[in-house]
């Protein structure tokens, strides 16, 4: 892949990027599971997601905040990833599911 390419496609990944934050849009800071990049949040979503779906950003996100040199990309995951966090359990362990309005958690027993 030519230098150019590289390039181009970053600056694609940056605005796809600025677009996602649509999903961030809760109270926890948590993200939805889909957003559209042109109309945002589908109506009828779930407010319902997971701690792979939560934690996969601090990847993805941390990458395009190294390759862009923009942090704000990779502080919304860390500010997801402090929301999940901060609902543990005693032992120090995160659950399965999180409603992204009140924060609850949904435990496997």
């Amino acid at each position: 892949m030519s230098l150019l390419l590289l390039l181009l496609n970053i600056h694609i990944y940056e605005g796809d990027g600025f677009y996602a934050f649509a999903a961030f849009s809760t109270p926890t800071g948590m993200p939805y599971g889909t957003v559209n990049l042109v109309s945002g949040i589908p109506s009828g979503e779930t407010t319902v997601t997971c701690t792979a779906g939560v934690g996969t950003f601090i990847v993805e996100f941390g990458s395009l905040s190294q390759f862009t040199g923009d942090p704000v990309f990779m502080n919304v995951a860390v500010r997801a990833l402090e929301a999940l966090w901060q609902t543990r359990s005693q032992l120090g362990l995160v659950g399965v599911r999180y409603h992204l309005i009140s924060s609850n958690v949904f435990w496997v027993l």
